[in-house]
């Protein structure tokens, strides 16, 4: 149960917009009540609130029925990111809400490893031990990346959020060197990367199911965080937008 919740009221809805997958997921407790997922290729706004009103509709709720709201605030597409905080926001304060904001790169990390409190009940993550390396497409040859480390069934952070080349990502996972799961959108840039260079690195190749950005991990990662004010809540690009970087490098070259 999130930091703040109580025990008569454990809804939390989860929301997940950083990338091409718009995410939806209720769980009550540490119970997954029910999640959407869509890989439509249609725009957030015109699909994640729709997915957000079905599953409470299809739940008997409503926002004045959840304990908190948590949602994924970067890395990721700013588009993506500002519709998923908006949607969030809008929630909290029509139900007088706390969200929770989790970073998009460690929300993948638990969708894997689940919620913290299972390793607590003796359940042993398949993934113990495993270095996870979530890692999302930030074009122009560039991922948003970063490394955890299961340990008691918990994605700890060896390495924070970054934008960096795939090389140079590739470059902090041969350092390890240890068998690495890369996964996420970027996921094949940086293989390529190590096939070229770090041929020796031992990698585990996920299936295609579980690459993918979902609420499910927001809602595991949110367990772990203190929930904050609606109006707090802010997205964390870690670099300016790709138009307006461009714009700088062709005033520079005009310059």
């Amino acid at each position: 149960m999130p930091q703040g919740t109580s025990e008569n009221k454990k809804y939390l809805l989860s929301l997940e917009a950083s990338g091409r997958e718009a995410s939806v997921c209720l769980t009550h407790g540490r119970r997954l009540v029910a999640q959407y997922f869509q890989d439509s290729g249609l725009t957030h706004s015109a699909t994640l609130m729709k997915m957000v009103a079905d599953i409470l509709a299809n739940n008997a709720l409503t926002a004045h029925d959840l304990e908190a709201v948590a949602v994924s605030n970067g890395p990721g597409s700013f588009t993506g990111l500002r519709i998923g905080l908006a949607g969030a926001k809008g929630l909290c304060f029509a139900g007088d809400l706390p969200v929770y904001t989790v970073s998009s790169l460690e929300a993948t990390a638990y969708s894997l490893t689940g919620f913290a409190e299972d390793a607590r009940d003796g359940e042993k993550s398949p993934f113990e031990g495993a270095i996870l390396a979530p890692c999302f497409d930030a074009l122009r040859g560039d991922v948003y990346g970063a490394v955890f480390e299961v340990r008691d069934g918990v994605p700890r952070r060896l390495r924070e959020d970054e934008a960096q080349s795939a090389e140079e990502f590739a470059g902090v996972l041969a350092e390890l060197g240890r068998q690495c799961v890369i996964f996420g959108d970027g996921a094949d840039k940086v293989r390529l990367c190590l096939s070229e260079k770090h041929a020796g690195l031992p990698q585990l190749v996920l299936p295609q199911n579980m690459r993918c950005r979902t609420a499910f991990g927001v809602a595991a990662a949110a367990f772990e965080k203190a929930p904050q004010s609606a109006e707090s809540a802010k997205a964390v690009y870690l670099r300016k937008p790709q138009a307006e970087r461009v714009r700088e490098e062709q005033a520079a070259k005009e310059g």
